[in-house]
């Protein structure tokens, strides 16, 4: 597999079947196995996505390139520190700026960043 990560009990990877170096399904199918019968953990294994949802982040494939967009649930809050809380005056800048910053660093395309941003907003 020529990605497999892990955060806490999330784990996204990718695999390439078939070709030289690829998998075969009976392998597959064994690593499968092989991931539930590791610990107490059961895994749900989705297969065959052009996108996933991961984290705070949409990962998908086009054109064989990875693209990136955030992602933001349904009943996303938006719940922010207020500018009239005890924290220093300039938190609120700080807060801002990094929330604008992060966006720009998790979106492939600018239309989406700028949609993110302006939802932000």
């Amino acid at each position: 597999m020529p990605l497999l990560l892990r955060y806490k009990d999330d784990l996204i990877g990718v695999a390439i079947f078939g070709g030289s170096g690829g998998l075969i399904i009976n392998e597959w199918n064994e690593f499968k196995l092989d991931m539930n019968d590791f610990g107490i953990l059961k895994w749900d294994i989705e297969e065959s996505l052009k996108q996933i949802e991961y984290l705070d982040l949409n990962i998908g494939i086009e054109s064989r390139m990875f693209t990136f967009k955030t992602y933001q649930k349904p009943i996303n809050l938006y719940q922010y520190i207020t500018p009239n809380s005890a924290h220093p005056p300039g938190m609120i800048q700080g807060v801002v700026h990094s929330q604008l910053l992060q966006y720009f660093k998790q979106n492939s395309r600018r239309e989406d960043y700028w949609k993110i941003a302006m939802s932000f907003y």
